[in-house]
């Protein structure tokens, strides 16, 4: 399953893809993966695998790309944040892409970028 959605984060549109592989989405192996960008960039500033770890209450999680210069640090910190919080929420493993601004309200986005999430992934 894929679903698209724009968001907004005042002054700026977040734009989320969320995949959900149809197979066995059901299973607690099957990963989710979500590229959230601005408008304004359409690079990949960050990748980053989060999983939970069985029987505790704890998420791995490991940059695949990005936050080695000041640049792509916040959006680092960003896709890393999102990852652990919905590997967490869902008990999954989860792909996060992310290329934001680094002046977005990074509190705001998370919220409405995981209830877009959590909302999707129950359908």
């Amino acid at each position: 399953m894929q679903v698209t959605r724009n968001i907004d984060i005042s002054p700026h549109n977040l734009y989320c893809h969320l995949t959900i592989s149809a197979p066995s989405s059901s299973s607690s192996n099957t990963p989710i993966t979500l590229f959230t960008t601005t408008s304004e960039q359409m690079s990949l500033d960050a990748y980053v695998y989060a999983i939970p770890k069985r029987n505790q209450y704890q998420v791995l999680s490991t940059t695949l790309f990005g936050g080695a210069s000041s640049t792509t640090d916040h959006s680092a910190e960003f896709a890393t944040r999102l990852a652990k919080i919905l590997a967490g929420k869902l008990n999954r493993p989860v792909y996060v892409g992310v290329s934001v601004v680094e002046y977005l309200n990074q509190i705001s986005a998370l919220e409405k970028i995981i209830e877009f999430v959590l909302a999707s992934a129950v359908l």
